[in-house]
């Protein structure tokens, strides 16, 4: 077996973790016009239902399944945020 080089390895992290970044950011930014929207029809902010959807849909992008619980553990800690941030904003307004 090839040692692995630690500090290559970590760069690579940091980039994917850039990436991620950027892509989480833009999801908060929507998830913000998601929160205007269920001002205007009076909606609650969490729609249980719909979490379930999006962490299956997620899981079900995934090339190995072996990763399917942290998968679910990451996208359950990412719309919990979410929702945070939804009910700041609605508090807020």
């Amino acid at each position: 077996m090839e040692k692995l080089d630690l500090s290559k390895t970590r760069e690579e992290i940091d980039k994917i973790d850039k990436e991620i970044t950027s892509l989480l950011e833009k999801r908060l930014t929507i998830a913000l016009d998601v929160a205007k929207y269920k001002i205007q029809d009076n909606m609650d902010v969490l729609d249980s239902d719909r979490e379930r959807q999006v962490i299956e849909k997620c899981i079900g992008y995934l090339k190995n399944e072996k990763y399917a619980e942290s998968i679910e553990k990451i996208y359950i800690q990412i719309m919990d945020a979410s929702k945070e941030m939804q009910k700041e904003y609605i508090k807020n307004i």
